[in-house]
């Protein structure tokens, strides 16, 4: 069974915030993070469950990591029934996650 993915605006503009932190430095690393991030939330079209459950949340949270450079990003989502919804991402440094109008 495939999933249906949703990016929710939170996650878009966590995604908009990491794309343009790179291009600052270097549109390739900018593109190929983007590309990173695309390849690993595909993966969830066929196993939604493959991230771990997310520290110091509900339990129906789950995190995946995604690798590139040194560290990588990490996104949080849920399922609910045919859907993965991507609540937020940020890049593995990061404190917290990034909340659209902050």
């Amino acid at each position: 069974m495939s999933y249906l993915v949703h990016w929710t605006d939170n996650a878009t503009a966590g995604l908009e915030k990491a794309y343009l932190f790179l291009a600052d430095k270097s549109e390739e690393a900018a593109i190929g993070a983007i590309k990173a991030i695309r390849e690993k939330v595909l993966l969830l079209e066929q196993f939604p469950n493959a991230g771990r459950p997310a520290d110091d949340m509900e339990p129906e949270y789950r995190e995946l990591l995604i690798p590139f450079g040194g560290a990588g990003y990490v996104l949080v989502y849920e399922v609910l029934g045919n859907s993965v919804y991507i609540l937020a991402l940020k890049h593995q440094k990061e404190a917290g996650y990034y909340e659209a109008g902050s």
